[in-house]
């Protein structure tokens, strides 16, 4: 069997299509949910803001809800940047996968050892 880049090629790109598809529109998802979430808890604070200042009162809370506000923008930073990981790494997978098999398959057909996949 010989071995056909333009098979290999169109395989990767295919395969990466589907996987990434599917893995970034899960983020989209997450994304969405929570980005609404902290919209609405950043108009609260603004509003909050808005009516202490025209009282002429400050709110304790309100930096207390800031703290609160910034530790779930960071939640969602790291929870996207974690899914992109995995996403990069079943596509380092997935690409392997794809170009060793075939690979070894033409070494295999020629009598030779297949090369070792790589980790």
């Amino acid at each position: 069997m010989a071995f056909d880049p333009e098979s290999v090629t169109a395989e990767i790109a295919g395969t990466l299509r589907v996987q990434a598809g599917a893995d970034f529109q899960r983020i989209r998802q997450i994304v969405g949910t929570h980005a609404a979430s902290i919209a609405a808890q950043a108009e609260l604070l603004v509003q909050s803001r808005i009516e202490s200042a025209a009282a002429g009162t400050g709110s304790v809370l309100d930096e207390f809800f800031a703290d609160q506000l910034k530790v779930q923008v960071r939640h969602l930073a790291q929870t996207v940047a974690a899914m992109t990981v995995l996403t990069l790494e079943k596509a380092w997978n997935a690409m392997v996968g794809i170009v060793w098999t075939a690979m070894n398959a033409a070494l295999s057909g020629a009598g030779l050892p297949g090369l070792p996949i790589p980790h």
